[in-house]
């Protein structure tokens, strides 16, 4: 097995223990706060719905074999200085949508974000010379940040739903 198989793998398996996790949680408790966080699970699943909108661009301007063009968002960049003004404008821009629609657009996303992945040979996928705009990091690496990003979130959510049975 390849390290793009692998990674791929790893991803459609994180992409299974959320919908576990997801499926079986009331359209009520995934509106409370994640205390001692304002956010819900259903504001959590939107931020990673943002992220990996950016995630998917440049996936789709490496297929395309072009440099990526973002959509204006947040503050147009996401450097790491721009982190929380950007996450800020995330939960500003998405709080008002419904769980489906946050959990729709997520897991089709996160679909189509795998499905690309299978598209690249091994070489281009892991070399982070192939695509200068991605500034020395390979497409592995954007699956790899995202797979992370969503660990994250997993686990305080797990635990936040472990340490507040319903």
């Amino acid at each position: 097995m390849t390290m793009q198989t692998n990674i791929l793998a790893a991803m459609e398996e994180q992409l299974n223990d959320w919908q576990k996790l997801l499926d079986p949680i009331s359209s009520r408790r995934v509106e409370l706060p994640l205390t001692p966080s304002l956010w819900s699970i259903k504001d959590t699943l939107a931020h990673l719905w943002a992220w990996q909108q950016r995630s998917l661009i440049r996936i789709q301007a490496a297929n395309q074999g072009k440099e990526p063009i973002f959509q204006e968002w947040g503050h147009g960049s996401d450097a790491e200085e721009d982190l929380q003004a950007n996450n800020d404008w995330i939960y500003q821009n998405y709080h008002g949508l419904s769980f489906n629609e946050v959990q729709l657009g997520w897991r089709k996303n996160y679909e189509q974000f795998i499905a690309l992945g299978s598209g690249f040979d091994e070489m281009s996928f892991l070399d982070g010379d192939t695509y200068p705009w991605l500034g020395g990091f390979s497409l592995a690496d954007v699956y790899l940040g995202s797979y992370g990003h969503h660990l994250e979130h997993y686990k305080s959510i797990t635990s936040w739903l472990a340490s507040h049975p319903a």
